[in-house]
């Protein structure tokens, strides 16, 4: 398993050198053939670089998520991202869940939608979201 990622993580690392390589352009077939020559190489298993350079092309360097309008939108979900240890040993948010945290207070604002919000992020909006409205995950 540790194998496999790793060789997951060396291979996104070289999809983006070689999606972001300015010349020559490849098409996404041209891309994936050629990835998945070089996984044969290291991983010595045909079937394994096809999946992995298949995975890469549709779900790394091609895949979009579906987006709709803020305001068409039922809810707002914030999902936590980093936590740093207090002296005692718990957990507490990370620098970049209040970030995430403003950014739920603001799209909050703007639209009044309830706001559905990982702990570390809960913790970090505080009072800045009427309690009927903010609902922590624990």
């Amino acid at each position: 398993m540790k194998m496999i990622k790793t060789t997951l993580f060396a291979g996104l690392m070289a999809a983006s050198v070689i999606a972001n390589a300015a010349e020559p352009q490849l098409t996404d077939e041209q891309l994936q053939m050629a990835m998945e020559a070089r996984l044969v190489e290291q991983l010595k298993d045909p079937q394994a670089a096809k999946l992995l350079s298949e995975f890469l092309i549709e779900d790394v360097l091609t895949w979009r998520a579906e987006t709709l309008d803020i305001k068409e939108a039922d809810s707002i979900l914030a999902f936590a991202f980093g936590n740093r240890h207090a002296k005692n040993g718990n957990q507490i948010p990370g620098p970049m869940n209040g970030q995430l945290a403003d950014l739920a207070v603001e799209l909050h604002k703007e639209t009044g939608k309830p706001v559905y919000a990982q702990w570390e992020i809960a913790q970090q909006i505080g009072d800045r979201i009427a309690r009927d409205k903010l609902f922590p995950i624990y």
